[in-house]
């Protein structure tokens, strides 16, 4: 599996799993840690991730937004 963060379009970070971590058990959720400013509001965040899975590669893009934590 990749997972690659993006912030108006330039690649901020990238993580492949090797094969031993892939054939651990699974989770539905990635964390990234941001260590430094604050981003801007007009920054744009998106993630990528690519998997295989039962023969089939798959590719999702998604867009991340802010969220207030109550």
């Amino acid at each position: 599996m990749k997972n690659r963060i993006f912030v108006n379009g330039k690649e901020m970070v990238h993580y492949e799993q090797d094969e031993q971590e892939e054939s651990a058990a699974h989770s539905d959720t990635v964390n990234i840690v941001w260590l430094g400013d604050a981003p801007e509001k007009n920054e744009q965040f998106e993630a990528v991730v690519e998997w295989n899975q039962n023969g089939e590669h798959h590719k999702e893009r998604i867009k991340l937004t802010a969220t207030k934590r109550s």
